[in-house]
Order: structure tokens, then C-alpha cells, then sequence
């Protein structure tokens, strides 16, 4: 299925930035392929046979490397580049196809992301859909568990809750604790508050 993935690169140095708008993108498209990076230089470096659709960047790196952007810029045409506000009241620079705001709600940042994209071509449709195993052992995880601790309690081995920890990562795309408890949060399956484990 990797064939039919829509690749999707954010470019900011804020984690919480990146983590929170690769969760919202996953949930609005599961065929969303995320790639992080922190810098152009890691978008410049890019494997090319990934072609990037879209690449959502923070205005201030656009910005403080406004010549360096529009050389890269030039390199991907077919791409679109759509920055990162934080309120939204920021002009259109150039070389950018749109602007997203972080004041926007999860809906209309997807929209505005998914009218620059064509859609996935394959026929086999991937649920996503997380199984009650899977989310016990996300909701453990999140709460700072470890593999270990997180077998003990559901009494299930290690390897077991290794199996599920890649199904988590295979259904949701997203390899990081932060971004599976961002994820955890918006469907749900946890509380801010169940986060503070004594």
C-alpha cells in the first residue's frame, strides 16, 4: 500500500506544532504518509522517489531563509507549500500556496491541506480502526508505562505488546509517544487527567 501513500512533510521547530498537526492529518486521511523535519536542508535531502505533495512549513523558517526556501521551492514545482501561522493575520509570502492558521479547527486545516492533494489512487481501503487490545495498550503506554509493565497488566507478554505497539504505529502512522498521546487525547481513548500516573 506504501505506492498509494500521499506524502506530507512539516517543516517547524516546535514538537507540539509538528506532533499535534501530524495526528490531526492522520485522523482526516489514513492514507497520509507524514514526514517530519526541522529544517529545509532535511526537506532538501529528501529521497526522491518520494514525491512530497504537500509541504506545510512555519512562516519564520520561510522567513529567516527566504532565498534558500525559494531555490528549494524551485526544486519542488508540483509540490505545494502551505505556511504555519500561529493567528493567521500574517501575509502571504512568497512562494507559498496558502496559509493555515493554528487558530483553525482541526476540520478546516484539513480541508485546506487536502485541496492541495490528489487523492490516494489504490482500491483497498485501510479501516484504521484500532483494536480493544490495541487501545488498552496505547492508553497504558501514553500513561508512561513500559513494555514490561504494560505485559504485567494485561497479562500478555512482551513481545505481544511489542506486536501491538507496530500495529499502533502501522494504523495511526505516528512512531512517537508524544504523537500517540496527542492521538490518544483527540479520539478520546485517555484524559489530560489520567495522564498524571502516581
Amino acid at each position: 500500500m506504501a505506492e498509494c501513500r500521499i506524502h506530507i512533510a512539516i517543516l517547524d521547530t516546535s514538537p507540539v506544532v509538528v506532533e499535534g498537526l501530524a495526528s490531526l492529518l492522520m485522523q482526516a486521511e489514513k492514507h497520509y504518509a507524514i514526514h517530519r523535519a526541522r529544517s529545509l536542508h532535511d526537506i532538501a535531502g529528501r529521497d526522491p522517489y518520494h514525491s512530497l505533495q504537500v509541504v506545510l512549513a512555519g512562516l519564520d523558517q520561510i522567513r529567516d531563509q527566504q532565498e534558500a526556501f525559494l531555490e528549494l521551492r524551485e526544486s519542488y514545482m508540483d509540490t505545494a507549500w502551505i505556511g504555519i501561522s500561529l493567528d493567521g493575520k500574517e501575509k502571504l509570502p512568497e512562494g507559498l500556496s496558502n496559509i493555515i492558521s493554528l487558530q483553525d479547527t482541526a476540520q478546516q486545516i484539513a480541508q485546506q491541506v487536502a485541496a492541495f492533494v490528489s487523492g490516494c489512487t489504490c482500491k483497498e481501503q485501510e479501516t484504521g480502526e484500532l483494536t480493544e487490545r490495541e487501545i488498552e495498550v496505547l492508553a497504558l503506554l501514553v500513561q508512561g508505562y513500559s513494555n514490561k509493565d504494560v505485559a504485567e497488566k494485561l497479562f500478555i507478554s512482551p513481545h505481544t505488546v511489542i506486536t501491538h505497539r507496530k500495529n499502533l504505529v502501522e494504523k495511526t502512522g505516528i512512531r512517537s509517544l508524544s504523537g500517540l498521546t496527542i492521538y490518544a487525547i483527540t479520539k478520546n481513548i485517555i484524559s489530560l487527567d489520567s495522564l498524571s500516573r502516581d
